[in-house]
């Protein structure tokens, strides 16, 4: 199942050349107008399908502009980056800044185009889409992305400086971060239009005994940043498209028959193919509940990864918490309070009168130099002198 990718070979991969981007998914679940259209998709699909409350739940669409704090991070610890894509139904945050170096991308550009009835296309077969399991399915179509990527979610952040070697091997193969003695748990009979996420698991860890030669017990993956590989993600697409399991991936809601492609199916298909490996070096760490709780913890041990699950409210106390890890605007944001502003502009001078000293620091270390240098040309020729006036006497006494 792993047709049209190369393996990369140790003389031909050069890992500090190749490009590497990175791609959020994000949502605004506080908006009036995607509360109305989810509201209305919901009633529409329920007059044929009971939904789990956990594929709906509020939590996981609530905005508390954690992706503003992820992203600083990602400045911070990843420097690396080529360029970010934000993937939303159309929404931007209101803080974010964009430029050449980020930008946002609306499901309508990588979803595939829905089918037609009759001639006339089927407006909303897939959009709009209220489930990240269909939208993580088509990252690869974003145009102009990287073959290398890494893939975060918006509560996820950055805890410590990272180079290209903790998301890549010398090979080109990405790392994966699997959770040591944590399985995917068996399940019993679950019907497949419902969702409940260890449902959910166990249907991916039984679709991949159909492809992969290895009939093992899986260990769940870490909830933290991945890289992915977009020549991979097409190729199990163009594998599985064909199958009712591929286009059930694609429901507006979750379901338990959606394959969980970067949850948990990418990183044995990549394992299986020699596309990937296993790193238990990466430290990573999860919160799901009494944040305030481990904050300190996370400052005190720094982590590689962390995620901040189900997040219900910003409290002081992860307020404070942000402002130790990333006191600092990013690049991407924009900045209203003059203060802020003018703190900014100051740590900015800061860093170039930084720069300026290093580079006084250099041209007094190379005059230093060029100092000992004239030093050594003067004893030189005092030497010489010394020579020549030796020799002189001795001439003058053999006369």
């Amino acid at each position: 199942m792993s047709e049209n990718i190369n393996h990369n070979k140790p003389n031909d991969f050069k890992i500090n050349e190749i490009d590497i981007d990175l791609v959020y998914t994000w949502v605004d679940g506080s908006d009036s107008e995607w509360l109305e259209s989810k509201k209305k998709y919901m009633t529409i699909e329920k007059k044929d399908k009971k939904k789990s409350k956990n594929s709906i739940t509020s939590n996981r669409y609530r905005n508390l502009d954690e992706l503003k704090y992820s992203l600083r991070t990602v400045v911070n610890f990843l420097p690396f980056i080529r360029k970010i894509y934000i993937v939303t139904n159309g929404q931007r945050p209101s803080w974010l800044k964009l430029d050449d170096k980020i930008e946002l991308i609306t499901h309508e550009q990588i979803f595939p185009k829905p089918p037609t009835c009759g001639g006339e296309i089927i407006k909303d077969f897939y959009l709009p889409t209220f489930n990240s399991i269909a939208i993580e399915a088509n990252l690869h179509r974003i145009p102009g992305l990287s073959e290398y990527f890494i893939y975060l979610n918006d509560d996820v952040f950055i805890g410590q400086p990272m180079k290209r070697e903790h998301f890549l091997d010398e090979k080109g193969r990405t790392k994966v971060y699997l959770r040591e003695g944590k399985f995917v748990p068996k399940r019993e009979k679950f019907k497949l239009t419902d969702y409940y996420f260890r449902d959910g698991l166990y249907h991916t860890h039984k679709y991949l005994n159909k492809y992969s030669i290895k009939r093992i017990k899986r260990m769940t993956h870490q909830h933290v940043g991945i890289m992915l590989r977009k020549s991979v993600l097409q190729n199990i697409e163009e594998q599985l498209k064909s199958t009712d399991n591929w286009l059930s991936s694609l429901t507006r809601f979750r379901q338990n028959q959606n394959i969980m492609l970067i949850s948990l199916f990418y990183q044995y298909y990549s394992l299986d193919n020699d596309f990937a490996i296993n790193d238990n070096e990466v430290s990573c760490y999860r919160v799901s509940d009494e944040h305030e709780v481990v904050l300190g913890q996370i400052l005190k041990k720094k982590y590689h990864m962390f995620c901040l699950n189900t997040l219900k409210e910003n409290t002081p106390e992860l307020m404070k918490f942000y402002n130790i890890l990333v006191p600092n605007p990013s690049p991407y944001e924009i900045v209203t309070n003059p203060e802020i502003t003018a703190n900014v502009d100051n740590i900015n001078n800061i860093d170039n009168n930084i720069n300026n000293i290093n580079n006084n620091i250099d041209n007094n270390i190379d005059n230093i130099n060029n100092i000992d240098n004239n030093v050594d040309n003067i004893d030189n020729v005092e030497k010489n002198v010394d020579k020549n006036l030796s020799q002189a006497k001795d001439e003058f006494r053999i006369q």
